[in-house]
């Protein structure tokens, strides 16, 4: 696993983009339209937008968002829930198919969310 980025989550994407990228002089490396921006520091610390949507669940009945976490990237996500799992550690299921970004959730001891993922697998075309 690899620290990807930090995640945090919005509610006004847009306004989130440009306050990191002219105020504080971030640049955007990507932004897709279901609602993920990813922006960079000049010293490389990336930051990722999540518009809230996406887990709404964690805090349901409330007006606060949830809590910013890590973001770990890994090659093979199915077999770090195993080796998570192994060692003890809370993880939820992967989800997401081959050609998608898969992603799980896993706590430490102290309920702290952290975000695992995989890039979509590439489909070979011959």
């Amino acid at each position: 696993m690899k620290v990807s980025e930090t995640i945090y989550f919005v509610r006004d994407l847009d306004k989130e983009v440009d306050l990191f990228t002219r105020v504080l002089g971030f640049r955007l490396v990507e932004k897709k339209d279901w609602g993920f921006a990813l922006v960079e520091s000049l010293s490389g610390v990336k930051i990722g937008l999540l518009l809230e949507k996406w887990m709404r669940s964690e805090t349901v009945g409330t007006d606060e968002l949830p809590r910013p976490r890590i973001a770990f990237q890994t090659r093979n996500i199915e077999s770090e829930v195993v080796r998570l799992r192994a060692a003890g550690v809370r993880a939820t299921d992967p989800e997401g198919e081959d050609h998608q970004t898969k992603s799980a959730t896993f706590w430490d001891a102290d309920g702290n969310a952290f975000f695992l993922w995989q890039e979509p697998q590439r489909v070979s075309t011959f």
